[in-house]
């Protein structure tokens, strides 16, 4: 169960620990980082994951592994993720991530009939309004979760501003042939920073 798996982490965060302070080894030590960071993500300390990478990084030669770079990203991700809204615990508190579309929709149903604003017609104004804004949010979480690319972005721990950014890009890659502007580089000018200008 829980109990167990944070049992787990703790013990993978200890040895990690205990590399970190008593290696020598550059490469060892980022391994160590690596790891380390991944049981205190497993124990969702995400800040202090990052933390903890971002000191390796300030090493010599340590922006060169590219492990350690990824790492780095993915607890910026997760560090991000955790602390935005969870649309899926919006639409029912039972679900997360692992959720198939027909959980969700069996889901939503659920919550969208205990917060329907006609179940709420002959309550006080205050209990109407709160089942008003709790119907529009699950809706607007469900809508957001029924997309299939959206969710997949979310999933992968872009906000919700970032999810829209992506789509957009990607729609403009399309309808530019997939070549995103002049050449396929910003600025329109064989990737330079600022395009090539004329004088």
């Amino acid at each position: 169960g829980g109990e167990g798996a944070a049992a787990h982490w703790r013990k993978c965060h200890a040895d990690a620990n205990a590399a970190l302070y008593h290696g020598s080894d550059a490469s060892r030590g980022r391994v160590a980082a690596r790891l380390g960071a991944e049981a205190l993500q497993g124990l969702g300390r995400y800040a202090d994951a990052l933390d903890l990478l971002e000191a390796q990084l300030e090493k010599p030669d340590a922006k060169a592994d590219r492990d350690l770079v990824d790492a780095y990203r993915k607890a910026q991700r997760l560090l991000k993720k955790a602390s935005r809204p969870d649309l899926y615990k919006i639409v029912s508190p039972d679900l997360d991530e692992s959720a198939d579309e027909a959980a969700l929709k069996k889901a939503y149903k659920k919550a969208a009939l205990r917060w329907h604003p006609d179940r709420f017609a002959a309550k006080g104004e205050a209990e109407q309004t709160k089942a008003a804004e709790e119907f529009k949010r699950i809706n607007d979480a469900y809508e957001f979760l029924t997309d299939p690319q959206r969710r997949r972005l979310w999933d992968d721990g872009y906000d919700r501003e970032e999810v829209e950014q992506q789509l957009e890009m990607q729609k403009q890659q399309r309808q530019g042939g997939g070549m995103g502007g002049f050449g396929g580089f910003p600025g329109g000018g064989g990737g330079f920073p600022g395009g090539f200008h004329r004088h």
